[in-house]
Parts: structure tokens; C-alpha cells; sequence
């Protein structure tokens, strides 16, 4: 059931189904990346949301997928690929996140970026904006 909660959360994502997305988040969900931490299902979701926006707003399209798998008890890793469109140029983004569940809610996120995916992602935003 744990990894349905992980699997259903990322296809959320996918589909910029936030509402639905945070009733899988605890109340109290951590969201940790290199900028911060934070804390709140309201404030964790609107993280996600707050990206799409920003998103829809620099390139012409973006389609999302995901994959996720368990790492342990528990724990879930989700790779992201962020299939970006600007003109008729396409990017490749991949991320990660390690995504905790307990009592069928998601009580932990930590978002991860691969090595070098944020320069990539940079020059092809500066060559093609």
C-alpha cells in the first residue's frame, strides 16, 4: 500500500494534480533541497505548484514522468524527468526525491539534483530563451 502512496503521489505530480497530491502529504510533511527546509502539507505542495507556474511561464512546454521504486521499509526514491520545450529546442531535466511514508501518508521528501543537471538546465535556458 506504501508504494501505491508513493507511485500515486508522483503521477499527481506528473499531472500538475496538486489538490489531490496533498491529500497523500501528513499534515506536518518535511520538504528539504538545497535552498532550505521546510515544514506544512500547505506550504510543502505549494512548492511543486509555485515550479509549474514558473515553468509555464520561461519555456513554451514541459511534460513530466516519473518513476518510482522502493530503497527500503518505507522509503521510496522518485525519478523525475522534466521533458522541456523551448521553440523547437528540447531539454532533458532529471531530478530525484527520497520520499517517506508511514501510516499511509507521505511524512518526508528530500529533493535531490544529479550532478551537472542545474548547468545543463541553465544553458539551454541561456541559448534558447
Amino acid at each position: 500500500m506504501e508504494t501505491n502512496i508513493a507511485q500515486n503521489f508522483a503521477a499527481l505530480i506528473d499531472g500538475s494534480k496538486y489538490d489531490e497530491a496533498a491529500a497523500l502529504l501528513a499534515e506536518e510533511c518535511k520538504y528539504q533541497y538545497a535552498e532550505g527546509k521546510y515544514q506544512g502539507r500547505d506550504y510543502v505542495i505549494n512548492i511543486y505548484r509555485q515550479n509549474f507556474e514558473q515553468s509555464k511561464k520561461v519555456y513554451d512546454e514541459v511534460v513530466y514522468s516519473s518513476n518510482v521504486e522502493e530503497t527500503a521499509d518505507g522509503i521510496y526514491k522518485i525519478d523525475f524527468l522534466d521533458k522541456i520545450r523551448k521553440g523547437h529546442k528540447w531539454h532533458d531535466f532529471k531530478s530525484y526525491q527520497i520520499v517517506t511514508v508511514a501510516d499511509g501518508l507521505i511524512t518526508a521528501i528530500e529533493h535531490h539534483e544529479y550532478p551537472g543537471e542545474t548547468e545543463l538546465l541553465r544553458a539551454f535556458y541561456s541559448r534558447y530563451r
